[in-house]
């Protein structure tokens, strides 16, 4: 059994980093996509200010990318959660982007 194909356990040495989680939900994220490209570039202020700061820190595209995905999923199960319609301009009025 070579050394890459080894699951990594507590106590070793961790030369690479682990992949994506297998427990993700790979049809949700092939689903989300190309919409939060739009909603970065077009629709979504919130999005846009977090897409920036991102970048800002150095990460690189495709984290980036599931980072924004990941919160728009977040702000999807917040308005099904509350029933009150998207205000974009929510978060970026409390200064908390």
């Amino acid at each position: 059994m070579s050394q890459a194909s080894r699951q990594q356990q507590a106590g070793q040495d961790r030369q690479t980093r682990s992949g994506a989680s297998q427990s993700d939900c790979h049809g949700l994220r092939k689903a989300l996509y190309m919409p939060i490209f739009n909603a970065w570039q077009y629709y979504n202020p919130a999005i846009s200010a977090f897409w920036q700061r991102l970048e800002a820190q150095g990460k690189n595209g495709m984290s980036v990318a599931c980072a924004a995905m990941r919160k728009m999923v977040h702000i999807a199960f917040a308005i099904l959660k509350s029933g009150k319609p998207f205000d974009p301009e929510f978060k970026l009025a409390k200064g908390a982007v």
